[in-house]
């Protein structure tokens, strides 16, 4: 089974979604895919050089990180959707 993972990234209270096209905030993850648990190293990649970073790896409102390059492992297989905020 394949994990899925898209992203959504508020910067300064502004939404915008991965992939991001012609915006100064970026993130990258690998893998994006495996057997569970699937342990998922994620990096953040913006050009704004942001000093707070809020993720939300399962997008349901509770923040899981607060680090710059946090991992997360993902115990169920499934399609995930996360939240980055950063200031």
């Amino acid at each position: 089974m394949f994990f899925v993972i898209k992203a959504q990234v508020i910067i300064n209270g502004l939404p915008t979604y991965y992939p991001f096209t012609g915006l100064n905030a970026y993130l990258s993850s690998t893998p994006l895919q495996g057997k569970a648990p699937l342990n998922v190293q994620f990096t953040d990649e913006s050009k704004i050089n942001p000093t707070v970073w809020i993720w939300d790896f399962h997008n349901d409102g509770i923040n899981d990180a607060f680090i710059q390059n946090p991992s997360f492992t993902f115990e169920v297989e499934g399609n995930y959707s996360l939240k980055l905020i950063v200031y």
